[in-house]
């Protein structure tokens, strides 16, 4: 089950001092990577560490944050060196936005990194039809990637079924937009669900809210499918998800397959089980 994401955390000047004395840098020979990392080299050379400019003649490789870790593994490949952070957030097990004080606030300092890939595409930044566009590009992440904030299984509101219905349930055609992880691109396209209730049956406007909310995340389809299905599973007989959506990372880049789409399906239970079942829920839904 995903949660919502935990609000922002804001690091004070006072953490900052206790964390850099934490890493205990004072005599060692550091190098910054850049660029969060030259500051924190900065700050480190104030309490006695030596900066290099060259990462060979380095002990050590400071950053601000690790996130994934991918950055200092490629330095200990590349250089032999070890890579320390003010936060680690692998250690740590923090999932939060952190927000360095000498930092603008967060949806400002994003929308510089916009402002940066406008210039790295070739852009002129400046010009009248773009010097909004990254504070535009922010607001529109709060709505496409809204689900992040978003618990779906509260979305969920079951009733009670006192005539103990137990024939298949569906709901088809659910459009959605969501965006490929792999490319930041979009993929979209229609989602039905169907499901064998018990004592209870969902409120219909339900099914929709929570596809959207896992729509609005980065996502692939096959995950897309499955989670959608599993919110449902404990609850129910059986259920039966089926998403088709077409992709731009096939139609506007690669391969270009203008009308290629993607076909996948989540089934439990009887949907799985049963081939008359199985067969009811994708006649019904292709009809």
């Amino acid at each position: 089950m995903t949660t919502a994401v935990s609000e922002p955390v804001f690091l004070t000047w006072d953490d900052i001092d206790k964390r850099l004395a934490d890493l205990n840098l004072k005599g060692s020979k550091i190098w910054g990577i850049p660029r969060g990392g030259a500051i924190v080299a900065g700050l480190a050379r104030q309490q006695g560490a030596k900066i290099e400019t060259n990462p060979k003649n380095a002990d050590v490789a400071v950053d601000d944050i690790i996130d994934s870790g991918k950055t200092a593994e490629k330095i200990r490949q590349k250089y032999g060196l070890k890579t320390v952070a003010l936060v680690n957030k692998k250690t740590e097990k923090i999932q939060s936005w952190i927000h360095f004080p000498w930092e603008n606030k967060p949806n400002e300092d994003i929308a510089e990194s916009v402002t940066r890939v406008l210039e790295y595409i070739g852009e002129d930044a400046s010009r009248d039809g773009l010097m909004d566009t990254p504070n535009r590009v922010v607001r529109s992440w709060d709505q496409l990637f809204g689900g992040y904030g978003i618990d779906p299984e509260s979305l969920l509101r079951w009733f009670d079924n006192p005539d103990e219905d137990d024939e298949m349930i569906i709901n088809k055609n659910i459009q959605f937009y969501s965006t490929c992880e792999h490319h930041m691109l979009p993929f979209f396209g229609r989602v039905s669900i169907g499901y064998i209730p018990q004592r209870r049956i969902v409120g219909l406007s339900k099914l929709s809210r929570v596809v959207d909310a896992y729509a609005r995340r980065l996502q692939v389809q096959e995950r897309l499918t499955r989670e959608v299905g599993e919110v449902f599973q404990s609850v129910v007989e059986g259920v039966g998800v089926h998403v088709e959506a077409q992709h731009l990372c096939m139609m506007a880049r690669g391969v270009s397959q203008q009308e290629s789409t993607m076909v996948t399906n989540y089934l439990t239970g009887p949907f799985r089980d049963s081939p008359a079942a199985r067969a009811e829920f994708l006649q019904a839904i292709q009809s």
